[in-house]
């Protein structure tokens, strides 16, 4: 119980305060508060003079910026469509890699859907047509591609030997003469483009179109590496330019082209002093103009906008008067408010002087030793002396505090000793995690091709880890003619789960190498696994073996997803199979073993439960029925397996951006061709 209160000792020390003190403090809070009026309104006239002179800077910067903002966005635009319309060109001819390695087709004969150039006769280049013939439903079938519009997109190959295919359904080439194309081998694409990726040519005159073009070339090469010839994509100048008409706004002005070398090759609104542009990387200003240019990624030609900016100007003049009639407004507010303030402040100062001056005597007399001893433990507490303690008696409030700091010590020290643990736990738990995702990663094959040599197949794979380490995968040659598939995931998370995943990937793969049947493998590995099984851990797996002379899979399904079957021609299908039991559940359990025939063309995708269970902030769920579609929707419009598999990765992040990724996704993909 307190002895005495503050308010007492405060009471005590009220003795014969001097109330002129009160008039003092009056008259220095009044002379104070009318000199920083003067200032107020000194510093107000010079900022307003100081906006009005920095206005046109700053407009004048806006407008550059906006300027960089339109050219970029402009650029990429522009930088696009060149860069879809070379990788069409690549679709084509990473295609006609693909059938150069099926080889000719005898029951072939000559057609009037391919034209021959100076030197070729049918005679000649027969057996490279049947085998290149069905590049024309490539290109019909590539986006944007439309034989009544080549002005857009014209999609073309030229061969080393002198055939010429488009999509037109041999409209271009219907009675022509052995020989008689023109000679496309001879164009500057055609002989620039050799050992090197891709080439643009500059705007010239097709010899066989007779129009101005730009075109973009890509060679192509048969299974051996020898050059066989380059797929070409042709968009018409005009096309171009009545592209950039389309989407010029009153913002830009005028709009040029040049190639590398500085040749002009577009100037569709017709600038009229092309010669005397001054061209930087930023914004340069000329005149009533702002230029910008900007260098495209794709070919390395400047892409030059040019800009008014008399707006600038107008919009400067109106900002800067505007600016001073608020300036004038503001002032006379503040005069107003400082007056009322003044004479507020005034009675008030008479008021509170006699009460400050009482009560600063009595806390100067009673108080402040005591809260000096307090401050000084406090501070002491505070640097990360957790053992002091405070030792004030006086019997009052400061006494309260002082005992209310000793509780609040302790219950703190006990709090880092807890935060200690926990951060020495987490750090533990992080380091398993790190453990298990480098054991994880360091056991699956990552390198691809797997099996550059072999034509029976192709295969692509990839995991994107969430660090419980429970995914893994397989693939690998029993003998020369059995392929081995294996896709499987381990329940829990840490090491614990990567090391159960590793010995039942191991224990698979041994088994495999002796030959068993699928039923035969599983069924050993799980009496393995689940008699050595001391932390109730399972893992699901499917495993299958192709046969890849004849396209028979023998396969087992142990409690994993069901992978989805796309037979040629058809859409992706869930692989019905016989349920079974997770490895390590139990002893002795059968596992089924089914079959699937393969035929050329058949694509098997396999994954882990990360894929179908992964989820967005709304907590929406990418599901089994999302997943075939986007199948079907993907591999209309890519071809290698490794972008299909990315794509889909890709789309997974999208659809979780925000949640995070908390399972495995893991994804293999198979193409058989027999």
């Amino acid at each position: 119980m307190r002895e005495k209160s503050i308010r007492q000792r405060l009471l005590r020390t009220i003795l014969g305060v001097a109330f002129s003190l009160a008039f003092v403090i009056g008259a220095v809070s009044a002379s104070q508060m009318y000199g920083q009026r003067r200032s107020i309104n000194d510093f107000n006239q010079k900022a307003v003079d100081r906006l009005s002179s920095e206005v046109d800077d700053r407009l004048q910067e806006m407008n550059r910026q906006v300027a960089r903002d339109i050219s970029a966005s402009f650029s990429e635009r522009i930088n696009q469509n060149f860069r879809e319309m070379r990788e069409n060109v690549e679709a084509v001819a990473n295609m006609l890699g693909v059938l150069y390695s099926y080889g000719p087709d005898p029951s072939v004969q000559p057609d009037q859907m391919a034209g021959l150039m100076p030197g070729a006769t049918w005679d000649g280049v027969l057996r490279e047509f049947s085998a290149i013939r069905d590049i024309r439903d490539v290109i019909r079938a590539i986006p944007g591609y439309d034989p009544q519009n080549l002005d857009a997109l014209d999609l073309y190959i030229a061969t080393e030997s002198g055939i010429c295919l488009d999509g037109t359904d041999g409209a271009a080439f219907a009675g022509l003469p052995e020989g008689g194309y023109p000679d496309l081998r001879q164009s500057l694409w055609y002989r620039s483009v050799k050992g090197k990726p891709y080439y643009w040519a500059s705007i010239f005159t097709g010899s066989a179109t007779g129009k101005e073009k730009i075109t973009c070339a890509v060679p192509f090469y048969d299974s051996s590496g020898r050059f066989k010839g380059a797929a070409a994509g042709d968009i018409t100048k005009n096309h171009i330019q009545d592209t950039v008409l389309q989407v010029i706004n009153a913002q830009i002005d005028y709009i040029l082209l040049f190639n590398e070398t500085g040749e002009l090759m577009l100037n569709p609104n017709g600038y009229p002093d092309v010669s005397g542009l001054e061209m930087t990387d930023d914004v340069a200003v000329q005149g009533d103009y702002m230029i910008t240019s900007t260098v495209l990624e794709e070919n390395g030609w400047r892409l030059c906008l040019i800009f008014q900016q008399e707006a600038v100007r107008d919009a400067s003049r109106f900002v800067a008067a505007s600016i001073e009639e608020n300036g004038r407004e503001v002032s006379g507010l503040m005069s107003d408010s400082i007056r009322r303030s003044l004479l507020l402040f005034m009675g008030i100062s008479l008021i509170a002087a006699v009460c400050a001056t009482v009560v600063g005597n009595g806390v100067s007399h009673t108080l402040v030793r005591p809260i000096r001893k307090l401050m000084e433990e406090v501070r002491a507490i505070g640097s990360g002396r957790l053992d002091r303690r405070i030792e004030i008696h006086t019997g009052d409030e400061i006494g309260e505090l002082a005992d209310s700091f000793n509780d609040m010590t302790a219950e703190l020290r006990e709090y880092m000793e807890n935060v200690q643990r926990m951060t020495a736990e987490r750090e533990r738990m992080a380091a398993e995690f790190d453990i298990a995702r480098e054991i994880q990663m360091n056991l699956l094959p990552r390198h691809f091709p797997a099996f550059p040599d072999r034509r029976e197949f192709d295969l692509y794979a990839d995991i994107r880890v969430s660090g419980k380490g429970g995914s893994f995968y397989d693939f690998f040659l029993i003998d020369q003619r059995r392929l081995c598939l294996v896709v499987g995931e381990a329940s829990g998370s840490g090491i614990p789960t990567t090391m159960m995943g590793v010995i039942a990937m191991t224990h698979i793969k041994n088994y495999a190498k002796l030959g068993y049947s699928p039923s035969r493998i599983l069924a050993e590995t799980n009496n393995r696994l689940a008699g050595q099984n001391r932390g109730a851990l399972t893992v699901s797996v499917f495993l299958g073996i192709l046969n890849l002379r004849t396209g028979l899979m023998e396969y087992v399904n142990g409690g994993h997803e069901e992978p989805l079957w796309k037979a040629s021609g058809q859409d992706f299908t869930p692989l019905k199979s016989r349920p079974c039991f997770a490895l390590a559940s139990m002893e002795n359990v059968p596992y089924w073993q089914q079959e699937l025939q393969l035929v050329q063309g058949d694509m098997l995708f396999l994954y882990t439960g990360g894929v179908v269970r992964a989820e967005d902030i709304k907590g929406n769920v990418y599901t089994e029925t999302y997943l075939k579609q986007y199948l079907d929707e993907l591999v209309k419009r890519e071809i290698s397996l490794k972008g299909i598999v990315d794509g889909l990765q890709n789309d997974l992040e999208r659809f979780s951006e925000g949640r995070g990724q908390e399972l495995d996704r893991t994804m293999v993909l198979v193409r058989y061709f027999g």
